[in-house]
């Protein structure tokens, strides 16, 4: 990395310092037009170890679509979808909670949950009138706002529906980067939102990040949608992060792994799994610039649901990585 200088800070091409707070929030919807994927044109199956697909049935693939709080982890952790060229997937399946903002999603579970539409393709998944809303393409602006990270704390707040992007450059040196995330909820079910807090300390005689140094806290909508891969390789390669907090997964642990070691497992991680099509979150750190001291899930009865961690600069003296080792050690009930 270049010596970066935090009085006349150089940022990669087309990026701009923008205005940092304390407390940053991200709540915009995704008002792209553009849909992803065409749902209705695969095909949805149960792989089982064999290799074996059992066909799964429209209305089990709507029962997710309209129920996504229904405890169908266990289930999502062996589904593929099929593209009509014949690539096998992951599953990836539209969160209407995606579009809030966009119509009124009240309507849209009445509906769902009372009446019968008209559909096109050889899954009958989304009805016609919600085709082209649902899964819009994300909008993400890698080469746009970045943002100043100093050694004192600050929060960041993204609704589930955003496509929520914050990059911070580090402008002061510190030794280790505590961080937690939390999930809320406000009236309605699909007013959910995640609460990120990086709080940075400094020990005397301890190697600090290097000053321009990445954070970046992300989104995702779902890591199993299409766009992802592509878009997390845009991340790496522009911005080089130590350390990356992705909301909102929408994954197993399973589909995870198989999803980085394709991306060459450029990083360590450790996640908290999603429920079904909600929620979730991963932290994920350079284990050339970085190790984890501890990473652990919290449960009490004000906070539900709180992954809370602390990442060192330099290299563990320890040697050895997070993921996959001694994972009990790392889950706390309180």
């Amino acid at each position: 990395m270049a010596c970066f200088d935090p009085n006349n800070p150089t940022f990669p091409s087309g990026c701009y310092l923008a205005n940092t707070t304390d407390e940053m929030t991200f709540w915009e919807p995704n008002w792209n037009t553009t849909t992803e994927i065409d749902f209705n044109s695969y095909n949805y199956y149960v792989e089982k170890e064999n290799g074996l697909l059992l066909r799964l049935t429209d209305g089990v693939l709507r029962d997710i679509v309209r129920s996504p709080e229904s405890p169908w982890e266990e289930r999502l952790a062996t589904m593929v979808m099929v593209s009509p060229s014949g690539i096998k997937k992951p599953i990836h399946l539209p969160n209407l909670f995606d579009i809030v903002g966009r119509v009124n999603l009240d309507e849209v579970f009445l509906k769902l949950h009372g009446f019968n539409f008209e559909y096109k393709g050889v899954s009958k998944i989304i009805p016609n009138f919600l085709s082209e809303i649902v899964d819009p393409v994300p909008v993400l602006d890698f080469n746009g706002p970045v943002y100043c990270l100093r050694d004192k704390k600050l929060k960041v707040e993204l609704g589930c529906y955003t496509d929520g992007l914050a990059i911070f450059y580090l402008f002061n040196p510190f030794t280790t980067l505590d961080l937690s995330v939390a999930t809320g909820r406000a009236e309605c079910v699909y007013d959910r939102y995640a609460q990120v807090q990086l709080m940075p300390e400094v020990t005397e005689g301890e190697v600090n990040f290097e000053l321009g140094s990445t954070f970046v806290v992300w989104n995702a909508r779902g890591v199993t949608r299409p766009y992802f891969e592509n878009n997390f390789a845009r991340l790496l390669s522009i911005h080089n992060p130590v350390v990356v907090i992705v909301t909102e997964v929408r994954v197993t642990e399973k589909n995870f792994n198989n999803l980085m070691t394709e991306l060459g497992d450029p990083l360590e991680w450790s996640m908290d799994e999603s429920v079904s099509l909600m929620g979730g979150s991963i932290v994920m750190w350079d284990e050339k610039r970085s190790f984890d001291k501890e990473i652990m899930l919290s449960t009490t009865p004000t906070c539900p649901l709180r992954v809370m961690a602390s990442i060192k600069a330099g290299q563990d003296p320890k040697g050895g990585n997070a993921k996959g080792e001694d994972e009990a050690s790392k889950v706390e009930e309180a």
